[in-house]
């Protein structure tokens, strides 16, 4: 197909050649020879060329022809081999894409072909399982029903010996059945309360597993607190200086020259230090053997025993030598002679540092007591009579380092006088807390002095430390301003109120943080102690309410009583004049209001009184309400208590109007007699 369109192609290609050709060979003849090797055809007025001519521009123009007839085949074969090519490649990836998708196609059919195996193998288990279920249950079921038919064969029986001998076999039967229904219920019972005893052993277990380990992480973590708490204030580093000295000197001083009349204090002589004979294996101080032996013991040990080890080799004489040369082997030291020594030794010892067991004095008896000591600088091991002027020095610094614990803060003639540090909660509560739980709260700290400030929080009082534990990250000198978190943990023991105080020393002097702690309880607050109702028409009644709070954690239930009434307005037959409510009793929620609703009904003019009295339960008092009242006559009344008709004449009619007025809030009755 690619072949037979390129010869088309091709043959198209040289008819259109022959025919643009054929007009210029034709006016060829005319033209002149300078113009039939120009391009185009010329004009049909030029004049017509020799016949030499003629044949060179046909020749140039078949040798035109067949360049570009040779040029149009070549490029039509090479489209045609481009052609043949780009047929080659589809054909290929058509062929590649075809095998993916019959791959494809034969993954997915294997794929459905293992699920539907995989499905119809899980029916036959199913099918199998519920088939060894049901022979299980239909062999449970016809053991059931045998042992069920024993029962019942043995139970005919025995019914007719229990009736034989007057019984009741219904009563015996129905007796035995609860029996067992019960010793099976208590078995399951116990059973249950095993394993629920186990998990609950288990549980408390790992709580105090995590309970433990959180208490020493706690108690890591607030002496780490401590350690550098105690580090930023001048007693922590004069603590840490003289650990530091302990640990360098031979001796253990904190201070080797502290009245500065030695002349000259040599380092080598008070440190042990390793110099260039170690590092090359030449040493032989008894100090860097032993300091090192201390810091690598297994090490020295073991080059102890291959030392030994090697001299037993050798002769005698080469062995005796071997051991003295090497330096491990020296570690072996001789008993103290000195009884100083010893004593500085076992100091050394119980202080966890490195002792020094080579020490000798230069002469028998100068380090013991008793001993005069020559002439010169006083021993740096025991110190000399300090003089007036020292001792003065001496009391003068002590003063000094007091007063650097508490300084007062002036900056720009401004002395801060105060609380340094401000809490964002005046009062630190823990309210309705139950003992042996734990309650967290935690606040704020604010530097509020005038520049840099610091605090460091003292112990709690030694009634309440097992109580309360203070977690906080120290914070150093605080810029004014700034706030640090604190938590507060507290766990109670007992169930009382507790009122103490969080110290914190800070630069400028001590402060404090209120705490106060109260338990669940019952909070009862009435409204009054005393209701007095007015005075009162007898014949109407007057109401009011008495209002009982309950601020607490705790709720309880009250009862109403009314003791009887005295007075002129209390009714002669024992009636009391005092309602309380619809009686019986109230409940009062935990921090909630109850209202007891009170009447006055006065059965006579005079004053009444009563006690009201509320019973609350629990612990609470009972608490006890004066009531009071009056009565008052039925208040019908005259406003003219008098009727003048001033003058009057015989034999004429006067009238004038009686008023009478009603007070009440109820009809009264009235009867006028003349």
């Amino acid at each position: 197909m690619y072949e037979a369109a390129a010869q088309s192609r091709i043959q198209r290609e040289k008819l259109g050649s022959q025919r643009e050709v054929a007009p210029c060979l034709k006016n060829s003849r005319r033209l002149p020879a300078h113009l039939s090797r120009s391009s185009g055809c010329p004009s049909r007025d030029a004049r017509p060329l020799p016949a030499a001519a003629q044949v060179a521009a046909r020749d140039a123009a078949q040798a035109t022809e067949e360049a570009a007839a040779a040029e149009r085949a070549e490029r039509a074969e090479r489209q045609l081999i481009a052609a043949r090519d780009a047929h080659v490649k589809a054909a290929r990836r058509a062929n590649e894409s075809h095998r993916r998708i019959r791959e494809k196609v034969e993954e997915l059919r294997e794929e459905q072909a293992q699920r539907t195996a995989r499905r119809a193998e899980a029916v036959l288990q199913l099918k199998a399982s519920t088939a060894e279920a049901a022979a299980a249950a239909r062999g449970a079921s016809e053991r059931r029903a045998e042992a069920l038919a024993r029962r019942e064969e043995k139970r005919a029986a025995e019914k007719v010996e229990i009736l034989e001998k007057g019984g009741n076999p219904y009563r015996v039967f129905r007796e035995r059945d609860e029996a067992a229904r019960a010793a099976a219920d208590r078995a399951k019972v116990e059973a249950r309360l095993a394993a629920n005893c186990e998990e609950m052993h288990a549980r408390l277990g790992k709580q105090r597993a995590a309970e433990a380990q959180q208490q020493r992480r706690v108690e890591r973590e607030r002496e780490a607190a401590e350690r550098a708490a105690l580090e930023m204030t001048s007693v922590g580093s004069q603590v840490k200086s003289e650990s530091y000295m302990r640990r360098v000197t031979k001796t253990g001083a904190t201070l080797l020259d502290p009245t500065s009349r030695w002349p000259r204090i040599e380092p080598s002589q008070h440190v042990t230090m390793k110099d260039w004979k170690f590092g090359l294996g030449l040493g032989k101080d008894g100090d860097i053997l032993d300091m090192m032996a201390d810091k690598y013991p297994n090490t020295a040990a073991s080059s102890r025993a291959e030392a030994a080890a090697r001299a037993a080799a050798l002769p005698e004489p080469v062995a005796a030598r071997s051991v003295l040369a090497d330096p491990v082997a020296s570690l072996t030291l001789s008993p103290l002679k000195s009884a100083s020594a010893r004593a500085l030794a076992e100091e050394a010892r119980e202080r966890g540092e490195p002792a020094d067991e080579v020490v000798e004095p230069e002469l028998p008896g100068l380090w013991d007591d008793g001993v005069p000591a020559p002439p010169g600088p006083p021993s740096p091991l025991k110190g000399a009579t300090l003089s007036v002027l020292e001792k003065r020095y001496m009391a003068a610094a002590r003063q000094r380092q007091r007063d650097n614990v508490v300084v007062e803060q002036t900056v720009c003639g401004k002395t801060w006088r105060g609380p340094a540090f401000v809490p964002s909660e005046p009062v630190l509560e823990f309210l309705d807390f139950e003992a042996g739980e734990t309650y967290v709260k935690t606040f704020a700290l604010t530097n509020v002095s005038n520049s840099f400030n610091s605090f460091r929080p003292a112990a709690f009082p030694p009634e309440v430390a097992s109580f309360f534990l203070l977690e906080h990250q120290p914070p150093g000198r605080m810029v004014a301003g700034r706030s640090v978190s604190l938590k507060l943990t507290f766990t109670p023991k007992l169930g009382e109120d507790i009122d103490t105080v969080l110290l914190l020393l800070t630069h400028t002097g001590p402060m404090s943080v209120p705490i106060r702690c109260a338990p669940k309880k019952l909070a009862v607050l009435l409204q009054t102690s005393a209701l007095h109702f007015g005075t009162v028409v007898l014949g109407e009644s007057a109401s009011l309410t008495l209002e009982v709070k309950n601020s607490g954690a705790l709720g309880t239930a009250f009862a109403v009583s009314l003791q009887r009434g005295a007075g002129d307005a209390a009714d002669e037959a024992g009636k009391a004049v005092f309602e309380a409510g619809s009686g019986g009793t109230i409940t009062l929620a935990p921090r909630s209001k109850a209202t007891v609703s009170l009447r006055f009904t006065p059965a006579a003019a005079g004053s009444a009184s009563a006690l009201l009295r509320l019973d609350f339960g629990g612990d609470w008092r009972a608490e006890h309400v004066e009531l009071s009242g009056s009565g008052a006559q039925v208040p019908i009344y005259l406003p003219r208590p008098m009727i003048d008709l001033r003058t009057c004449l015989v034999g004429a009619l006067y009238r004038d109007e009686l008023r009478v007025c009603n007070r009440s809030a109820v009809a009264q009755q009235a009867k006028t007699p003349l």
